[in-house]
């Protein structure tokens, strides 16, 4: 495994400027439209599982979730209640496309433009609730 140096985005997100930011989500989304186009779907992308480097470089990190399209495997699905996609929160795993990915994309987007997760909650149940609607 790559060894890879760097700040986890999250730590460093309120640090940067709105457009810095927009810089490694356009950098994060790249990577996840590239993993698309070999037909692998990350599930849980989220500022923490984004490595931004000193030079600016972004790895996309904790594939534990990934699922690969073109294999018929059950899908194993979890993810995180702060960002998660309406039909993972409602186990409706037979819809889970890149389509999700993409919805998890846009809850990044969201963080970045309005400083916090779009699944709110006190508790991990209220955040996955908010995700189910």
């Amino acid at each position: 495994m790559k060894r890879i140096k760097g700040s986890e985005w999250v730590r460093i997100m309120s640090k940067r400027s709105q457009e810095e930011n927009l810089e490694i989500f356009e950098k994060l989304a790249d990577a996840i439209g590239f993993a698309h186009s070999k037909q692998i779907l990350h599930l849980d992308i989220k500022p923490e599982n984004v490595i931004v480097g000193a030079y600016g470089e972004v790895y996309v990190t904790d594939w534990g979730l990934a699922h690969n399209l073109s294999k018929k495997i059950p899908l194993r699905c979890g993810g995180t209640p702060d960002y998660m996609a309406p039909e993972m929160a409602r186990k409706m795993f037979e819809k889970v496309g890149k389509q999700t990915d993409i919805y998890l994309l846009g809850a990044v987007l969201f963080r970045i433009v309005t400083g916090y997760p779009p699944h709110a909650g006190a508790e991990t149940k209220d955040r996955k609730k908010a995700a189910y609607s």
